[in-house]
C-alpha cells in the first residue's frame, strides 16, 4: 500500500481571483492543482466527501481551508477528507466461459413498437391457420370485434361528415356575407 499524505490546504488565495459564481469549481480545480504539484502525478481523483464539503455551501462561498488525506495508487492520486475511507474499487463481473459461448441470454429490450408489431404478425398468423383449417372464416372474425363491414362503411360515413360540417358560428359569419 501507498504513502498517505495529510495536507492543509489555503484555498483562499486562489478563491478570491475569481467571480462569486466560479469560486466552488475554481476550488475543486485548486485542489487538484495542489495535489498533482505536492504529489508528482499527473492524474487526480476527489473523493465524493470532499467535493460535497467543497460544493455545500453553494458556489459563491466555498471553505477557504480544507485539512485532506492524499494516496498514490496506480498513477493517479486520491484525495479524500481525513475522518473518511477511501471508496474501494467496483469489481467489474467477469463473463463466465459458458456465457461467452452460448451468448448472453439478455437481449436489447424491444421497444413498443416491436411488441405491438410482433403481437400483430402472431395474430394474422393465427388467423390464416384458423381459416386454412376451416374453424373460422374472416366475416366470423370480424364479428368478433363487434362490427360488420356495414357497420364499419356507416362509422366512417359520420366521422367524415363530421369533419365536414361547419361549426355553427362559421355558419352565421357565411350567411352574414
Amino acid at each position: 500500500m501507498a504513502e498517505e499524505k495529510i495536507f492543509t490546504m489555503n484555498l483562499r488565495r486562489e478563491i478570491l481571483k475569481k467571480p462569486h459564481h466560479q469560486r466552488a469549481k475554481r476550488a475543486v480545480n485548486a485542489t487538484i492543482d495542489y495535489i498533482k504539484r505536492h504529489m508528482k502525478v499527473n492524474e487526480v481523483k476527489i473523493g465524493k466527501n470532499l467535493n460535497d464539503l467543497l460544493w455545500s455551501r453553494g458556489n459563491r462561498n466555498p471553505p477557504t481551508r480544507i485539512k485532506v488525506k492524499s494516496i498514490i495508487e496506480e498513477g493517479y492520486a486520491r484525495v479524500e477528507l481525513p475522518e473518511f475511507e477511501f471508496e474501494k474499487k467496483k469489481e467489474e463481473k467477469k463473463e463466465t466461459l459458458k456465457e461467452k459461448l452460448l451468448g448472453k441470454k439478455e437481449e436489447k429490450p424491444e421497444t413498443a413498437k416491436e411488441k405491438i408489431i410482433d403481437e400483430r404478425e402472431k395474430e394474422i398468423k393465427e388467423e390464416e391457420e384458423l381459416v386454412k383449417e376451416g374453424g373460422v372464416k374472416p366475416v366470423e372474425k370480424q364479428k368478433k370485434q363487434g362490427y360488420s363491414r356495414e357497420e364499419d362503411v356507416m362509422i366512417k360515413k359520420r366521422k367524415t361528415m363530421a369533419r365536414d360540417e361547419k361549426p355553427s358560428h362559421e355558419a352565421k359569419l357565411t350567411k352574414n356575407k
